[in-house]
């Protein structure tokens, strides 16, 4: 029974923890769009620092994210643990987020060397690779969603 309640409350702590950097990610990507929404004609240098300070903002929430998934503690490092069949699928979303967050952090430093007379060429170009990302970002969150609720659907039971 002991054990059992301390599996039970490592996988709470891990839950808890999960849903907390994911909340920060997810802010992150809202905050995101909304300076890349923002009108760009005759303020492209101060639209620019708004998107960088978001994209800042989101590479170091996911950077303390990355980390979370590789943690011993982490939620899915208790999923492998109880599940051993999700191995191949934890490594792959692992190795992705590891990608996302180097794209991120390449995105942020073109953009942050771009000296003020390209940024007013460049708006689209800009625009459209971050919107890219925040799709990647996207697709990386339901991936890590439907591999935590196949092993909660087992775990339980569901669909047997």
């Amino acid at each position: 029974m002991t054990q059992t309640t301390s599996q039970s409350t490592h996988r709470e702590m891990a839950v808890g923890g999960s849903k907390r950097t994911r909340r920060g990610m997810r802010i992150g990507v809202q905050k995101l769009e909304k300076a890349l929404a923002r009108a760009t004609p005759t303020r492209e240098t101060q639209w620019r620092d708004d998107v960088l300070k978001q994209l800042t903002e989101l590479e170091s929430v996911m950077t303390a994210q990355a980390a979370e998934l590789r943690s011993e503690d982490g939620l899915l490092a208790d999923l492998l643990l109880q599940h051993p069949r999700l191995a191949r699928q934890i490594a792959e979303l692992r190795d992705a987020y590891d990608r996302l967050v180097a794209n991120i952090r390449e995105l942020r430093e073109k953009f942050a060397t771009e000296r003020t007379s390209q940024i007013s060429s460049n708006v689209a170009d800009m625009r459209r690779r971050l919107a890219k990302l925040i799709e990647d970002v996207r697709d990386f969150q339901a991936t890590e969603t439907d591999l935590i609720y196949e092993a909660i659907q087992v775990d339980i039971g569901v669909g047997d």
